[in-house]
């Protein structure tokens, strides 16, 4: 008996405690099933999934129906569970999403056994069989679906696999799997099973009716160690992305292409069809940790996890596009990544191409939101937006339906609509053209005309602000002061007539880059005054198709930030590692011992204090003397190398160090004179210099738009999300004095708080017989969340 029946039975003989109806609730409550699941996958195929048994959720011991048998076809979840190395069904159409119970002779939710450690899952393109991955033993489970049992033999793998793909296109089928140690592409024959004949007890079923397709294996020696894998099965084409490199692999999965004996040489189309280096001149230390593709072909995405950032690549130019300059308002100076920030740590993202109809007439007109799902290590979801567009078209004989357009892309191809998804290179316009933000200018670059089509376009590629909710940028600042500081201001108590303040206040925070400056502070500004998004949209009337800017407010840069202005502060990126060096050759002469003095931000004027002690023996005794003693000024500056003159000002070093009284390892750091400097807890230490050569010159975007990281007293500094003037306060600053204060989004970021612990993947689930829905698997909490697509906030379940 089963512990559903069990329960039920005891309720309706009066033998528990129990109101009726939290019995009940106990029978629909199914038990956990659940243990670290790390992937998931839709089947939708022609194996169907039929009622759930109410009490114990079980199917009946027979092989599985045929969808065309069916009255209501159901497609089901496959879950691989790391730990009890099984793989579990989920009914993903029922009220209530839930684990399917495979055999009721054994307690609790019993489901396949696979191989050890498997750590991926894919189904056949026709629903009939699945393959596991399995890095345990570098083996492939073969599953049959019909009777959800494993084939007798499992497949070897050459290597550990890291993630697995079917796939089925004109020229060939079959399995795609990533594999580690050695790093290769290796793909493999198809696999389909048919169903059993007769009445089998499939619980105890040896599957028999299970074919490979013919031919061998291939392996494609990768460039760097693979982190993932996305397949475009209709174009016959694979993204794999590297943990080692900033690198984009495109791979044509087509019988010509796999039998190409240089494939993966850079030069051996059509195997790699190309190779993208999204880093850019940039470089990255980091490489991808997902990649994935747009659903209407558009672009592809990769995941970026060390810099919280989804990169975004052009996929018929094969080129990066710069989220910087293709947003407008630009972003250039606000940020240096190229791609859109992220809140927190994303782990796993999901691409999704939402549609919403306007105009359904002879003149059709939708709107198409190109952008993502990211799940987050705070137990957050949240939608990032990449491009709206609005598409104004001819559709004499009506449009399509929401789930056509999304699952069928035969259909979708096929209609006119399908011109709306054809879109144009961005950015818009130059960084120069950019800057102009007027209605006309923005109508002339975002709307596009052809006999055909009226394309509006809003480039945003940024979080989605949620609806109708606003916060507050924060200005207020905290002083740490020093100890003469606090003395001064401890006598200032005492009874002097001076009253002593902690020293420049910031000024109130400005709400936009052209806010009269009267409206400096984000309370008082009027609404039309904070940052706007200006959206193109069409209007529709007959056949006659209008265009204009919509601005509402939004603010696409904030992101939340503590920052810190210390006058006279060290600058971070020198540091106090023993790493410095006094070179044997030329006076005054400053080896960094690994340092970028362009990307820190030293300039002539500077000081360099040597923090290390000087060596015992004659003549180092002079080196001997206060705090600030060993300071000097820096009168040259190269990409590693400095110049350094004594200060003639009582109480610093006439002599210049030498290398006899300063070993290597040298301690030291710099010091702007007389200027404040202001790092962000994310953004860093702005420098507007890069090292070309052994030279430092001053970067492109340095006098557009992006201010340095210092500041002078009285002058206004403007940085990448705020502007503040430093003014003189009674008490003049001394070095060290340092505000502290945060800035906050403006508004808040749409998502759902889900509580997750350990997302490893997201899912965009296609209609299978309950809309489409989102699924999100975490390892840390052993769940799965289940919501539809359009109700992601409140209307999930879990299953565990």
């Amino acid at each position: 008996m089963s512990n559903a029946r069990t329960i039920a039975t005891f309720c309706g003989l009066g033998l528990l405690t129990l109101a009726t109806a939290g019995c009940e609730e106990q029978v629909r409550q199914a038990p956990s099933g659940l243990n670290a699941p790390v992937a998931i996958e839709a089947v939708r195929g022609e194996v169907c999934l039929p009622g759930l048994d109410s009490e114990d959720f079980s199917i009946a011991p027979g092989a599985l129906p045929r969808c065309a048998d069916v009255e209501r076809p159901r497609g089901f979840g496959l879950v691989v569970n790391t730990v009890s190395e099984r793989l579990g069904v989920v009914d993903l159409t029922a009220s209530i999403p839930r684990l399917v119970n495979l055999d009721t002779r054994i307690p609790g939710i019993t489901q396949i056994k696979v191989g050890p450690r498997p750590i991926d899952v894919a189904a056949s393109p026709d629903g009939t069989a699945a393959l596991v991955a399995n890095q345990g033993d570098n083996t492939l489970s073969a599953v049959d679906l019909w009777t959800m049992r494993t084939l007798p033999e499992a497949v070897e793998l050459p290597g550990s696999p890291v993630a697995i793909e079917t796939f089925e296109n004109a020229s060939s089928a079959g399995i795609a799997a990533l594999l580690a140690a050695p790093n290769t592409l290796w793909v493999g024959p198809s696999l389909g099973c048919e169903r059993p004949e007769g009445n089998i007890d499939r619980r105890g079923y040896t599957p028999e009716n299970c074919t490979w397709a013919e031919g061998e294996a291939v392996e494609l020696a990768l460039p760097g160690q693979p982190t993932d894998l996305a397949l475009d099965a209709e174009a016959g084409m694979a993204a794999i992305v590297y943990g080692d490199l900033a690198d984009l692999s495109l791979v044509a999965l087509s019988d010509e292409a796999l039998g190409e004996a240089t494939c993966l040489e850079g030069e051996s189309a059509p195997c790699e069809v190309a190779r993208i280096d999204w880093a850019g001149e940039r470089g990255t230390l980091f490489g991808a940790t997902e990649v994935a593709f747009d659903p209407s072909g558009a672009f592809i995405y990769v995941l970026e996890q060390a810099e919280s950032q989804v990169v975004v690549i052009d996929r018929a130019r094969g080129e990066l596009i710069d989220a910087r300059l293709a947003s407008e308002p630009t972003t250039v100076g606000a940020s240096d990544i190229p791609g859109i920030a992220l809140v927190r740590q994303a782990r796993t993202m999901a691409p999704v191409l939402e549609r919403r109809v306007l105009v359904d007439g002879p003149t059709a007109l939708v709107v198409h939101r190109h952008g993502l799902m990211v799940a987050s290590d705070n137990g957050s979801l949240y939608r990032v937006d990449v491009l709206d567009v609005e598409c104004a078209f001819e559709a004499p004989e009506g449009l399509l339906s929401d789930e056509a357009f999304a699952s069928n892309t035969e259909l979708r191809d096929a209609h006119p609509e399908a011109r709306c998804l054809t879109l144009p290179a961005l950015p818009l316009a130059s960084l120069e053209e950019s800057i102009d933000t007027s209605d006309e200018a923005l109508l002339n670059r975002r709307v596009i005309e052809d006999e055909d089509r009226t394309l509006a376009i809003t480039p945003i590629f940024a979080l989605r602000d949620a609806a109708a909710a606003q916060g507050r940028l924060v200005g207020r600042a905290t002083c740490e002061q020093p100890d003469e500081l606090r003395q001064a201001m401890s006598q200032a108590a005492a009874g002097t007539a001076t009253a002593l303040g902690c020293g420049s206040p910031l000024i109130d925070q400005p709400v936009a880059p052209d806010v009269d400056e009267e409206l400096r502070n984000f309370i008082d500004a009027p609404r039309a005054e904070l940052m706007q998004l200006a959206r193109a949209q069409l209007q529709v009337e007959g056949d006659e198709v209008q265009a204009e800017i919509n601005r509402q407010v939004y603010d696409v840069r904030l992101r939340n930030e503590s920052w810190t202005l210390t006058f006279e502060g060290a600058l971070p990126g020198v540091g106090s590692q023993e790493r410095g060096i006094i070179a044997t050759e030329g006076a005054g002469k400053f080896l960094s011992g690994g340092v970028d003095y362009c990307a820190a931000g030293v300039e002539v004027g500077d000081r360099l204090r040597i923090l290390s002690e000087p060596a015992e023996g004659g003549g180092c005794a002079d080196f001997q003397g206060s705090e600030t003693f060993l300071t000097y000024e820096i009168t040259e500056i190269g990409a590693t190398t400095l110049t350094i003159s004594p200060i003639d000002e009582e109480g610093f070093a006439a002599m210049l160090p030498t290398r006899e009284c300063f070993d290597t390892g040298l301690r030291y750091e710099v010091r702007p004179q007389e200027q404040w400097i202001a790092t962000g807890t994310q953004s860093g230490f702005a420098s507007v210099w890069e090292r070309d050569g052994e030279s430092c010159v001053l970067k492109e975007d340095a006098l557009n738009g992006r201010i340095q990281g210092r500041v002078a007293a009285g002058e206004v500094w403007e940085g990448p999300y705020l502007a503040l003037r430093i003014r003189e306060g009674e008490v003049g600053a001394r070095e060290g004095l340092s505000y502290t204060f945060r800035v906050d989004r403006a508004f808040a970021v749409d998502g759902a708080s889900l509580g997750t612990a350990l997302p490893s993947e997201l899912v965009v689930i296609d209609d299978i017989g309950a809309g489409r829905q989102i699924a999100l698997v975490d390892a840390g909490t052993s769940t799965v969340y289940i919501a539809p697509l359009d109700n992601i906030l409140t209307g999930g379940d879990f299953v565990r």
